[in-house]
């Protein structure tokens, strides 16, 4: 996005792996992003409400030059981390975003 800013991009990487691309996509120049209408009704891995993604992770309130934080897990769809964190950087106006980060096993050795 940054090498061709005047070209349109959607960016984003599938699965619950790919999450944080969602919630990063519009700070780094992509165009949209997908959400579900309603926390129930997500249509692919990794899919949040676009309440979460407005509420929780604030995406249209932090920038391209926002902090980065994240809990690495697997499973990571249940950790609190992103809520607390996310609130108390809402609430000091912080410039970041803590997100929930799977990452398999396999992936650390």
């Amino acid at each position: 996005a940054r090498e061709h800013p005047k070209t349109p991009l959607v960016l984003l990487a599938m699965t619950e792996c790919g999450f944080p691309t969602r919630v990063l996509s519009p700070a780094f120049g992509g165009m949209y992003t997908y959400a579900a209408p309603h926390a129930a009704e997500g249509t692919a891995a990794g899919q949040v409400s676009a309440r979460q993604l407005r509420q929780l992770y604030r995406i249209d309130r932090f920038s391209s030059a926002a902090r980065i934080f994240g809990v690495v897990a697997d499973p990571v769809r249940h950790s609190i981390s992103p809520a607390v964190h996310n609130r108390a950087f809402q609430a000091k106006r912080y410039d970041a975003v803590y997100l929930p980060l799977l990452v398999r096993g396999a992936q650390l050795k």
